[in-house]
């Protein structure tokens, strides 16, 4: 399920990113600047690495020269190129987008688990507190039922498995 929507996802970006890349390629092929020092040399040097790529497939040991391509074929195939990064750098850039809204969905859960185990903690923490409270009164209890003890009742003390707590029971 997730292939074919990640695929979805991608013809998406890249037919929104297309009027972007080639406003961007009009803009270079027009601009002498642009022509001259952005487009030109990046063309240049693809189409040295690929003949010299090709070359060497082809089983030559080395290439010493490489015509270089004509100004309008060296524009076109920079401009091709540059449509491609402003696709692929819009893609990037939803991507990152995505991840870090993700990244923060995550923290933000996180942070509400960690909330959660704080409090609960401090749950735990005073109910700690009342049991100490309340094995303080059933000690005093029993202290209190020991001073009513008459010499002549018979008592029973029963402790708990702790030791913590103690029962004092008079049989009459």
């Amino acid at each position: 399920m997730p292939f074919p929507l990640a695929k979805l996802g991608y013809l998406a970006v890249k037919q929104i990113s297309k009027p972007l890349a080639r406003s961007i390629k009009e803009k270079a092929k027009t601009s002498p600047f642009l022509r001259n020092y952005i487009l030109l040399p990046p063309a240049q040097l693809y189409h040295f690495w690929e003949c010299t790529f090709k070359m060497r497939l082809m089983g030559f040991r080395r290439v010493t020269e490489v015509a270089p391509l004509n100004e309008q074929m060296a524009v076109d195939q920079a401009a091709e190129i540059l449509g491609e990064v402003v696709i692929y750098s819009v893609g990037a850039g939803i991507i990152f987008w995505e991840y870090r809204r993700q990244e923060r969905n995550n923290r933000s859960k996180e942070d509400t688990q960690n909330d959660r185990l704080g409090s609960l903690e401090e749950e735990v923490k005073e109910m700690g507190i009342q049991l100490e409270v309340q094995s303080a009164q059933l000690r005093e209890m029993n202290r209190q039922l020991l001073g009513l003890h008459v010499a002549d009742r018979k008592t029973t003390t029963i402790k708990d498995s702790s030791g913590s707590a103690t029962l004092i029971v008079s049989n009459t």
